[in-house]
């Protein structure tokens, strides 16, 4: 899972550069969404095992840290944010609401027992695309 955020992050760089922004993010998730249907028993279960022990949520919350960090300078570029500005907060915003799509979206997979593929319960991040 640690390795995710690379993946995302390439996932997204290697999007249409005149796809939105939001897309790209959206899509980029597919990553995740392909690993979870190869192996959907151990995505579960390790995102049980997540939800449930304390030290494992740290570690999470680092990763997506992680995550983000590594999404922000790629969406900065797409939207032509110029990185002296660093009050320009669309770069760090973004990342942060998609990341926090995906938790949302894992955690309704979790609840439903996977009975509901990722990729549909990504696609409530279309409400938030404007």
């Amino acid at each position: 899972m640690a390795e995710s955020g690379r993946r995302i992050a390439e996932a997204l760089a290697a999007r249409p550069d005149d796809e939105p922004p939001w897309g790209a993010l959206r899509r980029s998730f597919d990553v995740l969404t392909r690993m979870n249907e190869a192996a959907p028993e151990q995505a579960l279960g390790y995102l049980r095992m997540l939800r449930q022990t304390p030290s494992l949520r740290a570690g999470h919350h680092e990763e997506q840290l992680g995550r983000h960090e590594l999404l922000v300078p790629e969406i900065a570029r797409r939207l032509g944010a110029d990185p002296d500005r660093p009050e320009d907060t669309r770069p760090s915003a973004l990342a942060a609401a998609a990341l926090a799509c995906l938790d949302g979206a894992a955690t309704a997979w979790v609840a439903c027992e996977g009975t509901v593929p990722l990729a549909v319960l990504l696609g409530a991040m279309g409400a938030l695309a404007g």
